[in-house]
């Protein structure tokens, strides 16, 4: 089983965090994607970006890594994360896979929000200890 490379974009304002719909998954996800072979990590932050919300980065900072299973459990998920600075409004791009978008605070769960649980376990803890969320 070969481990997904994936960036994120963490983008917070407020204390929201910006959260991502893609289609045929129901659990909310970072911004961000798969660094395809021969990419950077920021080069793969800074195309991903664009192709889902038609955005671009004005600065980023890395946040941190994560490691933990896909939804369905059957692979894992390496995510490299950055804190990125965006200034406007998104736009869901209608050919890319996302649909739609969410802010969310640190009371997500008790407004009935679903993540995916490197998202839910790792991420948004990490992010609420450092005061971001």
């Amino acid at each position: 089983m070969t481990d997904i490379r994936k960036v994120g974009a963490l983008w917070i304002r407020e204390k929201r965090l910006f959260v991502v719909k893609k289609k045929g998954l129901e659990p909310l996800i970072t911004l961000g994607g798969k660094i395809e072979p021969d990419e950077s990590e920021v080069e793969c932050l800074l195309r991903e970006v664009w192709e889902e919300i038609r955005m671009r980065i004005r600065a980023y900072t890395h946040f941190g890594s994560f490691y933990g299973p896909t939804v369905d459990g059957k692979q894992m998920i390496h995510q490299s994360c950055y804190l990125v600075d965006i200034a406007g409004e998104p736009v869901v791009n209608p050919k890319d896979s996302v649909e739609g978008f969410e802010w969310i605070d640190r009371d997500y769960a008790r407004k009935g929000v679903k993540l995916v649980p490197q998202l839910e376990k790792q991420i948004i803890p990490e992010l609420v200890e450092r005061g971001y969320v």
